[in-house]
């Protein structure tokens, strides 16, 4: 709660300025694991090259196409999971709202019950997109994915409750080769079973598996 402003599902630049870091120099060799849209961000990453030491990234049950997966949150069946999360990021945007008057106001933003609504009023006007349509086709790896050269894993899980497999798999099918995707039976959105193996040897369970394959990247 203690950022300077609020961000999007395609925004890198925050991810360029953290690898930028003097702290972080005298690192050789980069690589993101992220969850969720942290997963589409460390995916984006790769594609706009924010790092030259930048080797592999890892996403965890991330949505791929950003009007699809919006729509399908957007869907009553997702109703539970959209309030909970919205709870939370209006939270965090309440904060920003009262640090910056260029930001929607507050009491408008919580109006808002769902995701294409909610982009309507805080991601579009802040980051000059034409509508919330512009800002998925602008931003979606789904639609630069062809032109990964980054070795990246995509961990999905079929039944996830909040990015179905039918919104993945379209862009899945056209993804370059450096896209490895483990898909699994058991777990999702972001909580998996300790025994979980993805096929990569060592240790069972998500992290393990994970640094397992960064390992071999």
């Amino acid at each position: 709660g203690s950022g300077e402003d609020i961000f999007h599902g395609g925004l890198t630049e925050d991810i360029r300025a953290a690898l930028s870091a003097p702290v972080l120099a005298r690192y050789r060799r980069v690589q993101l694991f992220g969850f969720s849209v942290g997963g589409h961000l460390a995916l984006k990453a790769a594609l706009d090259a924010v790092d030259s030491r930048l080797t592999a990234v890892a996403a965890i049950c991330s949505p791929l196409d950003l009007d699809q997966a919006t729509i399908a949150f957007d869907h009553p069946s997702a109703y539970f999971y959209r309030r909970y999360i919205f709870a939370a990021l209006n939270r965090l945007y309440d904060r920003a709202a009262a640090r910056h008057r260029f930001l929607t106001p507050a009491r408008i933003v919580r109006k808002a019950r769902y995701c294409r609504e909610r982009d309507a009023v805080t991601v579009v006007p802040r980051f000059g997109f034409r509508n919330p349509e512009d800002y998925y086709q602008r931003e979606s790896v789904a639609n630069r994915i062809h032109q990964l050269a980054t070795p990246a894993l995509l961990v999905a899980a079929s039944y996830d409750p909040i990015i179905p497999a039918r919104t993945l798999r379209p862009a899945i099918s056209n993804a370059s080769h450096a896209l490895s995707v483990r898909w699994v039976d058991h777990g999702g959105h972001v909580r998996f079973p300790l025994h979980l193996d993805l096929g990569f040897g060592g240790q069972p369970g998500l992290a393990p598996q994970v640094l397992q394959w960064f390992s071999r990247a």
